[in-house]
């Protein structure tokens, strides 16, 4: 199967000079992963996420092709997700009992502690008991990160979510007082700097940053030095601005408003901006109190590989019998067309050979393997956003010719390129971005 997540892991991996086994520890055996670099299996999108998540860099731009009861089980967290956001406590027992059950193909550590983090926020909010609250934290940890646990963690690699959840922990510890104060906001604030310095996208960094920041005053309140919250404000601040972004801005800036007033400083800009967000937040109904349960948004792209196979098979007039013929039983192909069941690495690798489509499961919106290709495209993104066009231009052609140079120019790798248009966006040309979760 031509898939080449595995080579881009590889070269991530080096950048970041991390070893496989602190890149997998508590998500899959080392095996395992080297089996994904040597592109001799593909991991399921969760495994795949918080894989990228420790190397800084997050999932924009990844298509999964899923099975039913994957979808299932994506549409439920969302709709947990949904309810964190509203802050709708009171449901979070009856969501947790519709988790989906029966896909086996998901990462099991990851989907338990998901749902540990779910019961954890209910003990809290609910239940009113801050002690049950941290107790789960700490199983949800063990499961995938349990270094973080130990009394002297090696060097070690932690995605956004695995630090999401830390923090969290750290503030249980401070509330039931089995972490002093100080020393919790000590913990969150090497948290802090481990973003800082190792979390290498931008968008990555402004979901996550700003929460931190945010939730480490939450837990130090009086304790620390206005000057020293004051800095980390401004930089959460200065990055929400660069990036155009809202996470947990009303939240910043009041609290910097707050810091700069007892310093006695001038902070108007910052008061009518605060005003200003305030009014639109309230005209749409959004609620602009800081939400400790609020995770940074994960945006993946999904198809269905069923649909993908049989929308195919039936442009080109073949039957299922026909289709399967010399690859696996007609019943078996039935039920992947279905969403019951995935294909196997070499069923699909035939099956897509044989209907003349890439056959790919996990594909990047730059269809090539190299990480410096996959790098200047996000450049060229960033470039667009900030309206940069002729900077993108620039980039455009050096990435055209860095793919010319690995002879990856008309090899049919152009059909998966986003192609820009300048001043007005970009126009999609792969018809494997078909639908978004």
């Amino acid at each position: 199967m031509d898939t080449l997540i595995g080579q881009i892991l590889l070269e991530m991996r080096k950048e970041r000079q991390v070893t496989e086994k602190q890149l997998c520890e508590g998500i899959c055996r080392v095996s395992a992963y080297s089996n994904y670099e040597w592109r001799e299996r593909v991991p399921d999108f969760l495994t795949l996420n918080y894989i990228l998540e420790r190397l800084g860099h997050g999932i924009t731009g990844l298509t999964a092709y899923l099975s039913e009861e994957e979808l299932d089980y994506i549409r439920w967290k969302n709709e947990a997700e949904k309810i964190l956001r509203k802050k709708e406590w009171i449901k979070l027992n009856e969501i947790r009992k519709k988790e989906p059950k029966k896909c086996n193909t998901l990462n099991e550590n990851i989907k338990k502690q998901y749902s540990l983090f779910l019961e954890a926020v209910e003990e809290e909010e609910v239940n009113k008991n801050p002690t049950a609250s941290a107790s789960l934290y700490e199983q949800l940890l063990s499961l995938t990160c349990p270094f973080l646990l130990r009394e002297k963690a090696e060097d070690y690699c932690i995605g956004k979510t695995e630090i999401f959840y830390y923090a969290l922990y750290l503030r249980s510890l401070a509330k039931v007082q089995v972490l002093k104060q100080k020393e919790a906001g000590r913990k969150l604030e090497e948290v802090i700097q481990y973003v800082e310095k190792n979390i290498t996208e931008e968008e990555e960094k402004v979901n996550l940053y700003p929460y931190l920041v945010c939730l480490w005053i939450q837990v130090v309140g009086e304790s620390i030095a206005a000057t020293k919250k004051e800095k980390y404000l401004t930089a959460a601040f200065t990055l929400l601005k660069r990036d155009r972004k809202m996470y947990h801005v009303t939240e910043v800036l009041r609290q910097l408003i707050s810091c700069k007033e007892n310093q006695k400083k001038s902070c108007e800009e910052e008061k009518r901006a605060y005003g200003a967000i305030c009014k639109t937040y309230e005209f749409f109904g959004k609620d602009t109190s800081f939400n400790s349960y609020e995770a940074s948004p994960i945006t993946w792209m999904f198809t269905m590989v069923g649909e993908y196979l049989r929308s195919h098979r039936q442009k080109q007039g073949l039957t299922q019998e026909r289709l399967s013929e010399g690859i696996c039983a007609v019943e078996t192909y039935s039920r992947i067309e279905k969403g019951r069941r995935l294909p196997n690495r070499n069923n699909y690798s035939q099956l897509s050979e044989k209907l003349g489509i890439e056959a790919k499961y996990m594909v990047e919106l730059l269809d090539t393997q190299s990480y410096q290709a996959i790098c200047l495209r996000k450049e060229i993104d960033e470039a667009c956003f900030y309206e940069q066009y002729e900077k993108a231009k620039k980039l455009l052609r050096s990435l055209e010719e860095l793919l010319d140079k690995r002879g990856e120019i008309g090899k049919g790798r152009k059909n998966s390129f986003l192609f820009p248009v300048f001043g007005g966006g970009w126009k999609r040309q792969s018809l494997l971005y078909k639908s978004r979760a």
